[in-house]
């Protein structure tokens, strides 16, 4: 029994030491994304907030990044796991529109996916939806910091299919979200997104929710995007299961649907395509 405790005892004191390691190793791995990457791990280890500039290691674009929470995730998730990586069908209709293409990112967040986009298609016009006051405080430096890189446009409200006012729950950084029946939320202003959608080749849409209201808006099957990535979430979900329910919506919006990725939970990630849009386009 002693010697048993006792090697308990050991394995927990390894574990911990192992911990500040593993971190150090995550850090650096994360931290190839950017060009500063000592700078980026020594500002992130303390854990204190502060807000760095740093420019992406491929396409030298800039980014600002809040040390210190969620943004870290964040930065992993796009440039790291690639989670917004377009499969080559994507690439081929966007290829075949024998211009730069017009994105429409809903829930942009601080404009990684934006910065990531404008890296494969440095000439593309950005439409940037995001409600959050201070996620939008960063994405309006992003765009600014990256004016002379194609054309970025920030839309500071929550994206919906109806203009008006919802009640939002800010301050989540990337989980800020459209408050549930049972949610305190803010009053705030909301867009019809399918202005922007009208003349929009690409769209993203990851906005913890917000993306239901789209999905079953009929306007989508009419919608000129010839590819969009959607990374579903339970919240608001209209059926049991979202995962269905996402990929039964853009089926019936006329998408062909890649796998779904990065499944966390009942949320995930899937990238869809217009059949034949690749040859109409060229």
């Amino acid at each position: 029994m002693v010697m048993r405790t006792l090697q308990r005892a050991v394995a927990r004191w390894r574990s911990r030491r192992r911990r500040p390691v593993r971190r150090v190793l995550w850090l650096f791995l994360r931290g190839t994304a950017v060009r500063e990457r000592v700078l980026f791990m020594l500002r992130e280890l303390p854990r204190r907030h502060v807000v760095a500039r740093y420019r992406l290691r491929d396409s030298g674009l800039s980014v600002f990044i809040r040390h210190g929470t969620a943004d870290i995730a964040t930065l992993d998730e796009v440039f790291y796991h690639g989670y917004y990586e377009p499969p080559p069908p994507v690439l081929e209709r966007l290829a075949g529109l024998g211009r730069p293409p017009a994105i429409l990112d809903l829930g942009a967040n601080i404009g990684l996916f934006d910065a990531y986009i404008l890296g494969l298609f440095p000439a593309a016009r950005v439409t940037a939806v995001e409600a959050d006051p201070a996620n939008a405080q960063i994405l309006r430096r992003c765009a600014e910091a990256n004016r002379t890189t194609g054309d970025w446009r920030v839309v500071e409200a929550v994206g919906s299919n109806r203009d008006g006012t919802v009640a939002f729950a800010p301050g989540g950084y990337s989980l800020s979200r459209i408050a549930g029946p049972d949610e305190a939320g803010e009053p705030t202003k909301a867009v019809d997104v399918f202005r922007y959608l009208a003349d929009a080749d690409l769209l993203k849409m990851d906005f913890e929710g917000g993306e239901w209201e789209v999905l079953t808006d009929p306007r989508l099957a009419a919608a000129p995007a010839v590819a969009l990535v959607l990374e579903y979430h339970p919240h608001l979900c209209p059926e049991a299961d979202p995962r269905v329910a996402a990929l039964r919506l853009l089926r019936r919006a006329g998408y062909e649907c890649g796998p779904v990725r990065f499944v966390h939970g009942d949320s995930g990630t899937v990238w869809a395509w217009r059949p034949g849009a690749a040859q109409r386009a060229s």
